[in-house]
């Protein structure tokens, strides 16, 4: 009885493993510029994955994004890759980037127990010209604020599950 146990365990354990082994990673960029005049202000509303923020010296607010997708099959990654919206638009004075994610409803059967469950991210690096208003917002993931001491007073951020890093850059 013990063996038939133990092989039982073993064969599960497999399959397991070999499945998990199949899980698909779909990585993508995107990325857009924006020419702003002094003192524009730049939001930021992210759902899933960390943000970088530094400032430079150009007219223009520069963001890029890598989209981190993984699920069970190709399909099934494809199928929530497009699912994903970053909603931008901006001027010379304002710039907003929104970030919707489908939601994920498929899930392989034992999936959660395997650690193969789908996943969505989309990391943020963003640089803005000195003087501009920042405004960003993650609900899962970190956010990091590299900017000089005169803009990090007035720089909103909030990680609701994650930390918020503020860097004082002397630039």
């Amino acid at each position: 009885m013990r063996a038939g146990m133990f092989t039982a365990v073993s064969v599960l354990t497999l399959v397991l493993l070999s499945a998990a082994a199949g899980a698909v990673r779909l990585t993508e960029a995107w990325g857009r510029s924006f020419p702003v005049g002094e003192r524009a202000r730049f939001e930021l509303e992210n759902v899933n994955g960390n943000i970088t923020v530094v400032a430079w010296d150009a007219p223009s607010i520069d963001v890029s994004a890598e989209i981190l997708v993984k699920a069970p099959s190709k399909l099934m990654a494809q199928k929530l890759y497009e699912g994903i919206e970053i909603a931008a638009e901006g001027d010379s004075a304002r710039v907003a980037v929104v970030t919707k994610l489908p939601r994920v409803r498929e899930v392989a059967f034992l999936g959660p127990f395997m650690g193969d469950r789908p996943s969505i991210r989309v990391r943020y690096r963003v640089a803005v010209p000195r003087g501009t208003a920042v405004s960003v917002r993650t609900v899962n993931g970190s956010i990091e604020l590299d900017l000089p001491a005169d803009m990090m007073a007035a720089a909103e951020a909030e990680a609701e599950h994650g930390h918020v890093v503020r860097t004082t850059s002397e630039k």
